[in-house]
């Protein structure tokens, strides 16, 4: 008996085409994403912080404050609506410090969550 060679196989890429140097790259954009969208929030920019976000009704927001309790907004219109009121309200001083630290970025089919 002959024994046949089999072909080596390469391994399908994800449906996205994507692959795991290029979901860590997208991983290091998305916290770039996020690194300007704090910036501009602590620079009270409107402008610049909107521009981070996806304006979709998909988009949503979770944080929580000393002040606010736990916040949970879907939608972009609602998302604007509420920060925008908190721009233009001038309500800066309701804000505890804040910052970025162990951003963890996880996806799942196509769902990116940072936490």
């Amino acid at each position: 008996m002959t024994s046949k060679k089999r072909p080596k196989v390469k391994p399908k890429e994800q449906k996205t085409g994507a692959t795991s140097e290029t979901l860590a790259l997208s991983h290091k954009e998305i916290a770039d994403v996020i690194f300007r969208e704090t910036l501009a929030f602590q620079r009270r920019d409107y402008s610049a912080w909107q521009d981070c976000w996806v304006h979709e009704e998909r988009t949503q927001d979770v944080y929580i404050s000393s002040t606010a309790g736990l916040s949970a907004l879907r939608g972009w219109t609602a998302i604007s609506t509420n920060m925008k009121k908190f721009f233009d309200d001038d309500r800066w001083s309701e804000i505890d410090e804040f910052g970025q630290e162990n951003l963890c970025v996880s996806e799942v089919k196509r769902v990116v969550s940072i936490e």
